[in-house]
């Protein structure tokens, strides 16, 4: 838990400026001890740098980082669609966020390189 947080915070300090990309949220309160980062889902706004989010994940992966997306809306899911008929629009706010959505490498294991590699090559998606 100690390292994840530790990679949190070079993530957030490092993505702080930039104005693309909004960090995960950080609970400020007596619960806060208790976080645990199990991922670290960020929300990239795809349109301001022009590439899709399947671009933005192959360019990550020719610098060797692999992304993944994370919380597809349960209403979206094939099953859903298929038995119940929901389409996109049922629910927007959850939709919105799964738009921007793309979950970054975070495990204790990471090396320093490992993290700076990851804060690199994010932010050269909008070079």
């Amino acid at each position: 838990i100690k390292r994840r947080r530790a990679i949190v915070a070079q993530y957030n300090a490092a993505f702080a400026d930039l104005a693309w990309l909004q960090t995960p949220h950080v609970l400020r309160s007596e619960n806060a001890a208790h976080i645990s980062w199990h991922l670290y889902s960020v929300q990239i706004d795809f349109a301001t740098l022009g590439l899709s989010r399947s671009e933005a994940m192959q360019r990550l992966r020719e610098l060797g980082v692999g992304t993944q997306v994370l919380y597809i809306p349960v209403h979206l899911q094939p099953y859903y669609r298929n038995e119940h008929g929901y389409t996109v629009g049922k629910c927007p706010n959850a939709e919105a966020y799964y738009d921007k959505a793309l979950s970054l490498p975070l495990y204790p294991k990471m090396t320093n390189a490992e993290v700076e590699t990851v804060i690199r090559s994010v932010k050269a998606l909008a070079l």
